[in-house]
């Protein structure tokens, strides 16, 4: 049984569906408050450059993560979740398939709207949202954004990375 709620613009909050979680803004801020960092990684089907990201860039960065310290959570948004699942498919990623859920049709401006309102409600009074994907990002417990820059090889991740010790090599 799935229990649904709906929420403005940027999701609705379902239990789990099958392996696919459906998460809404609350729902990400409890998992953000799990370990001391977070990186976070919006992506959509359409998106070239987040299918390369989710096939090559994160499973290296996640290799090299000290888990007790930080956390990846790759969202993708889109309604279409059989495009999600095969594209999810291609990557050696192990972290969960989640999905922001939204309203309207699966295209560009619908996408915008849920990113754009997911972001402004988990990290208010910080300007992350650049009217582009992918949204890649770095966060501490407390909600505060550190990076939000997506590294393209592992030579270029973020010095906070370093500097707070969260890589295991």
């Amino acid at each position: 049984m799935i229990l649904c709620f709906l929420l403005p613009l940027s999701a609705i909050q379902c239990q789990e569906a099958g392996s696919k979680m459906e998460l809404d803004t609350a729902d990400i801020s409890a998992l953000i408050k799990k370990k001391p960092y977070t990186l976070i990684y919006y992506w959509t089907t359409w998106c070239v450059p987040c299918r390369k990201t989710l096939s090559e860039t994160l499973p290296q960065i996640t290799k090299s993560l000290d888990s007790s310290k930080v956390q990846l959570l790759v969202i993708a948004v889109s309604a279409d979740e059989k495009a999600v699942s095969e594209i999810r498919s291609k990557s050696t990623l192990k972290s969960p398939p989640y999905r922001l859920k939204f309203f309207g049709p699966d295209i560009w401006l619908s996408h915008k709207a849920a990113i754009k309102s997911s972001l402004e409600e988990l990290f208010p009074d910080q300007q992350i949202w650049n009217n582009s994907v992918p949204v890649f990002l770095l966060t501490n417990e407390n909600q505060k954004v550190l990076y939000k820059k997506l590294p393209s090889s592992l030579e270029h991740l973020p010095p906070l990375l370093h500097e707070n010790g969260l890589l295991v090599n």
